[in-house]
């Protein structure tokens, strides 16, 4: 029963391996356009205010760290704490975003992924006793 089981995870993992490597002739454009659809997506979950202290590095090698004090359809502003200062950035010339913390939804999904190891180990320990 061990063996089934571990038979049909290996399956799935090698599965998940072969399908990951499917887009690899997007063009330059289509990354950046991907990119910038996932920095805005990034800078939708952060939210806007104090708490959403974020460090932003730009495509030009620069970097801005402050808080997000506005979101539009192409742009955010970034604010400054020290100075007061705000930026206006489009999504598509930011490179990278680092922010402090994680979400309330990464949390969930740590916890999730968590509780669901320890199941399969759990139903892992319980199958390999019953086999003995």
């Amino acid at each position: 029963m061990f063996r089934k089981i571990l038979c049909v995870l290996l399956a799935v993992a090698l599965a998940n391996v072969t399908s990951a490597g499917l887009g690899w002739s997007d063009s330059r454009t289509d990354k950046q356009a991907r990119t910038a659809e996932g920095i805005k997506v990034d800078v939708a979950k952060l939210g806007l205010g104090d708490k959403a202290r974020v460090t932003f590095r730009l495509r030009n090698k620069s970097k801005l760290q402050g808080y997000i004090s506005q979101k539009g359809e192409d742009s955010f502003s970034i604010t400054d704490s020290k100075s007061g200062h705000t930026s206006i950035v489009a999504y598509r010339d930011v490179a990278e975003v680092n922010h402090k913390g994680l979400s309330k939804g990464e949390k969930i999904t740590v916890i999730g992924v968590i509780v669901g190891i320890f199941m399969v180990v759990s139903i892992l320990v319980g199958v390999h006793l019953d086999d003995n």
